[in-house]
């Protein structure tokens, strides 16, 4: 979800600062000004991460202080002031502000999407998980609702499901982790691997067969696609039981295990409430937490640098590093760029052709 500030128009030449969220931060990308607009051209570049509340309380103080002023002059009745103060109204509303949110992850304006449609997820709240919900809506106003049907209906037909190995322990060992705040969804995804590794004791390369031990699941549930578990999105469901149903939407045995790798670690990071454990392709801070937790157990960075004896690897033992861990070259990539041994250039340039 992003916004260009440049587009807000109304007779004023706006900086192009490009906003984009991934749902807990705010990205901030300004470049300079290239085309000839008159007198006024920006020059400054930017590029910052902010936590919403940090963006929230900067635009509150902004916009209170613009309107402090236009006061002083003598200013009134301006379309800035109403629509702030209907803004303020919104927020205080709890139910209105979770409505107003909803409507922006399913792509749509303040008070334009349908009603029934609103009613619809709010109503599976309680049964699946507010963020799981919400973590769902980003498909889309015209795709929620088959998606929707479509997961229920995996789900009810699969027969793949797991149960976490010890995962008292591990969410005790979770618990005792020092905090380290502000962290980024993928500084803390890395910790949580690390964490889960240590309380199953793993060294070195996760096998599958480990990997389905530590998962009470048979070895096939990683190797083995249904066709009727073919889905854009994947998806593990817990039960009563506390097992979790899963829909793994890929057919590679690579791309399976990191699937159940980005599941295992939403369901342990899930808020309270969430019963339902969504993988999609967006780039939230949940599904950021899931492919960097995925990364760390599957690939863990130090033990990648150890097999290959080198930071700065040519693109075979890239892919004989890929085949020992069982993961894509994209991920081994992925994991070089992340610590700075690689340039974010040539991993768009793999993704450009893979």
């Amino acid at each position: 979800m992003s916004h260009n500030l440049g587009s807000v128009g109304h007779g004023y030449y706006w900086p192009g600062i490009v906003f984009s969220s991934d749902g807990e931060s705010i990205q901030l990308n300004k470049s300079p000004s290239l085309e000839n607009t008159g007198p006024v051209r920006y020059l400054e570049r930017l590029s910052a991460w902010v936590t919403g509340d940090e963006f929230q309380s900067g635009v509150s103080r902004f916009v209170e202080s613009t309107l402090s002023r236009l006061e002083d002059c003598k200013v009134e009745n301006t379309e800035l002031a109403a629509q702030w103060a209907i803004l303020q109204e919104e927020l205080a509303c709890e139910h209105t502000s979770l409505l107003r949110q909803l409507e922006a992850r399913l792509g749509y304006d303040p008070e334009e999407a349908p009603e029934p449609l609103l009613e619809r997820i709010v109503a599976l709240y309680q049964q699946y998980g507010r963020q799981a919900m919400e973590e769902l809506a980003v498909v889309g106003g015209q795709q929620i609702e088959p998606t929707l049907d479509d997961l229920k209906n995996k789900l009810a037909q699969s027969r793949k499901v797991i149960r976490i190995s010890d995962l008292p322990a591990i969410q005790k060992n979770a618990r005792e982790m020092p905090d380290s705040y502000p962290e980024q969804p993928w500084q803390r995804a890395a910790r949580l691997a690390a964490c889960v590794r240590r309380t199953w004791g793993l060294k070195g390369k996760l096998s599958n067969r480990t990997f389905a031990d530590c998962l009470a699941t048979p070895e096939a549930t990683i190797l083995e696609q249904n066709p009727t578990e073919k889905s854009a999105i994947s998806i593990g469901a817990e039960s009563q039981t506390g097992d979790i149903a899963l829909v793994i939407g890929k057919y590679r045995p690579d791309s399976r295990r990191f699937m159940l790798a980005r599941i295992l670690g939403d369901t342990l990071h899930a808020m309270n409430g969430d019963h339902w454990f969504p993988c999609t392709e967006s780039t939230t801070a949940r599904q950021k937490f899931q492919r960097a937790f995925a990364q760390e157990l599957l690939c863990p960075y130090e033990d990648l640098i150890e097999w290959m004896d080198t930071t700065t690897p040519d693109e075979e033992l890239i892919d004989a590093a890929a085949d020992h861990f069982e993961v894509s070259p994209l991920l081994v990539d992925t994991v070089l760029v992340n610590h700075g041994h690689r340039h974010q250039s040539e991993l768009d340039a793999y993704q450009s052709i893979a």
